[in-house]
């Protein structure tokens, strides 16, 4: 089987990628109000998000659901531009306004990209 990772030295906005938070568990899209929702495992994990992301006037989230994007199937993260957040407390959820961009251009132009291509075996757990 074959894998691509792509290493990106820097975006052109501060980036976060919601897979990487255990606090994260639920992103959603909605395409026809331009949003990406997302769901906290906890009150203090929410309050630290939403304190730490109105430090941003924009910035950009690298989503991996299903109803994000191309989707899960897809294999590929999609990445979208925030520009406004909205809390909903009850919910413990963060409802963002975005726009989605390509990975192309979320990157800054004066930073490398580095794309790695490789194989690996894929051996039959129980061998005849």
């Amino acid at each position: 089987r074959s894998f691509a990772s792509v290493h990106v030295s820097g975006f052109t906005h501060p980036a976060l990628i919601l897979e990487h938070s255990t606090y994260v568990i639920s992103t959603r899209c909605d395409e026809g109000l331009s949003t990406i929702t997302v769901g906290f495992q906890n009150r203090t994990a929410w309050n630290m998000t939403l304190d730490a992301w109105k430090q941003h006037p924009k910035f950009l989230i690298i989503a991996f659901a299903d109803s994000c994007g191309l989707g899960r199937q897809s294999g590929e993260r999609s990445v979208h531009l925030v520009h406004n957040i909205t809390s909903v407390w009850s919910q413990l959820e963060i409802v963002c306004q975005m726009s989605e961009l390509s990975l192309t251009e979320a990157i800054h132009p004066d930073r490398q990209v580095a794309i790695d291509v490789d194989t690996f075996d894929v051996h039959d757990p129980s061998p005849p």
